[in-house]
């Protein structure tokens, strides 16, 4: 009876106890299991950054300015950026800006110390910088004008836009724009723009 009962308790051991390890105490299904963790890990962060790529290639050249922007949620900012400079300004982009003549919509939405970058990137690329807006009839310095913003406007006249450059609907030139808003009920005060346009205007005529 004793040895039955020892030998059925020696069975049940054998039965919990764990598995024999390999030397020095390494379990190698361990390490198996790691490496698949780490596999699994590597392809999905392999789709992440494919599923981004392929969302931001047919994004249109202004939803992509404003996600280099961070507008838009889930794509970081610099990747969108570095998609940008590298991978676009291509003929499309190009024709795209400048059937619409909406230059200044994209600048106009940078940080200031990126506008230079963005604006001598498009210019390079073939943009027209003095290009009407197809729905406006307004040049980018008309934009700049009317949005009151003497950073962008001294840009554009710095990488040569034209002062004289006339609206499609009232040939009107940004100077020309600036002065009939000048003083209206609700308008900024645009003497900053208007003092600029002038001196660029000063210049033409010296020239």
């Amino acid at each position: 009876m004793g040895n039955r009962v020892k030998s059925y308790f020696l069975h049940i051991s054998s039965m919990i106890a764990p598995q024999k390890q390999e030397p020095c105490g390494v379990d190698m299904r361990k390490g198996w299991r790691g490496s698949l963790w780490v596999v699994a890990i590597l392809v999905v962060l392999s789709f992440g950054v494919w599923a981004y790529y392929v969302s931001i290639y047919f994004k249109h050249i202004y939803t992509l300015t404003a996600c280099s922007q961070g507008q838009i949620a889930l794509i970081p900012k610099s990747l969108c950026r570095t998609y940008l400079y590298h991978f676009r300004g291509t003929k499309n982009d190009i024709d795209q800006i400048n059937y619409d003549g909406s230059l200044f919509e994209i600048i106009s939405g940078f940080e200031k110390e990126d506008q230079t970058k963005l604006l001598s990137f498009f210019i390079e690329k073939g943009v027209g910088i003095n290009e009407l807006n197809g729905r406006t009839g307004t040049s980018p310095l008309h934009e700049a004008v009317l949005d009151n913003n003497l950073e962008v406007t001294e840009l554009l006249l710095t990488h040569g836009a034209n002062p004289l450059v006339k609206d499609k609907k009232r040939s009107l030139t940004p100077l020309d724009l600036a002065l009939q808003l000048k003083g209206r009920r609700g308008q900024p005060d645009r003497t900053a723009v208007i003092e600029c346009l002038e001196r660029t205007l000063q210049n033409y005529d010296t020239h």
